[in-house]
């Protein structure tokens, strides 16, 4: 059997870390945000939920989508829907994106605001999420159906 370690960081490293989301360059800004996300740290959803409210760098925003993309977790829904609240129309696309690839209801309440958005291309792209998501849940119910048609309730040896 695998043998796991967690490795644990030290306070003054985690303050290291949370520091350098304010560098000024932008590669250790989502290196070390991607870095405290990979570790749990406490701080982690609020470091990135800053870094979308004050963040300059557009390649900044994206990346942090896609890392929030794979987690596919409920924090993750909804620090990429703080996104859909930014200035940069790209960044808002990219996060509607996001949220379209998750399957499951709490997505489509997550999308609100950008149906509501000034932009059509945003409002578009959402309707088009919302409608992946509806097809995804169906599927994945229809699935489960068929799942449950193949097996018996009991059976009798």
């Amino acid at each position: 059997p695998e043998k796991t370690y967690v490795i644990k960081f030290s306070m003054a490293t985690l303050k290291t870390l949370r520091a350098l989301t304010q560098d000024s360059n932008e590669k250790v800004r989502f290196a070390s945000a991607e870095l405290l996300w990979q570790l749990q740290d406490e701080s982690a959803p609020g470091v990135i939920k800053n870094l979308f409210e004050n963040e300059t760098e557009v390649t900044v925003k994206k990346q942090l989508i896609e890392m929030l993309a794979k987690d596919k977790s409920k924090l993750s829904l909804a620090l990429l829907s703080e996104a859909l609240k930014d200035y940069d129309r790209e960044t808002r696309l990219k996060a509607v994106e996001a949220i379209g690839t998750f399957s499951n209801k709490e997505a489509i309440p997550a999308l609100n605001r950008a149906l509501e958005d000034y932009d059509e291309e945003v409002r578009l792209k959402a309707l088009e999420a919302v409608n992946r998501i509806r097809q995804d849940i169906e599927a994945h119910k229809e699935q489960q159906l068929r799942e449950m048609e193949n097996k018996p309730l009991f059976r009798i040896e």
